[in-house]
């Protein structure tokens, strides 16, 4: 006799499925710096640095300025996009994975100083709470 439940079965994910998201996130990041030919700033904004696109995005608008020493400075952002565009687009999965993806790697560095901590703990011997 068997038992069926409503209980959602774990789906199983391939290798090829479980690698799309950093292709992708290394995808759009490439595309959005080489985009900064045109409007400079958006990759950093895509990558949470909001000062640095606030710096990339005004050094950008100074293209519009009649002034031609302004001009050629709004060129620095977007020679340093089409840079970082094509340096990111370069980089293979693993080197991109290290660089930019640090939120993950905090994670792993707190649970295994979380795991040394947790050891020492066991080592300690309790006191009994004294009465103040």
């Amino acid at each position: 006799m068997s038992y069926q439940t409503d209980e959602p079965t774990p789906e199983v994910i391939d290798e090829e499925q479980a690698d799309d998201s950093p292709r992708f996130v290394k995808l759009v990041l490439a595309m959005l710096a080489i985009a900064g030919l045109i409007l400079p700033g958006f990759q950093k904004l895509y990558m949470r640095q909001r000062i640095w696109f606030g710096i990339y995005f005004c050094l950008g608008l100074l293209w519009f300025s009649p002034i031609v020493w302004l001009k050629l400075l709004s060129c620095v952002p977007r020679l340093l996009s089409l840079a970082e565009g094509l340096w990111v687009w370069s980089l293979d999965n693993g080197d991109f994975e290290t660089r930019f993806n640090t939120e993950q790697a905090r994670l792993s560095w707190k649970s295994s100083t979380h795991n040394q901590v947790g050891e020492d703990d066991n080592d300690r011997e309790e006191l009994p709470d004294e009465p103040y």
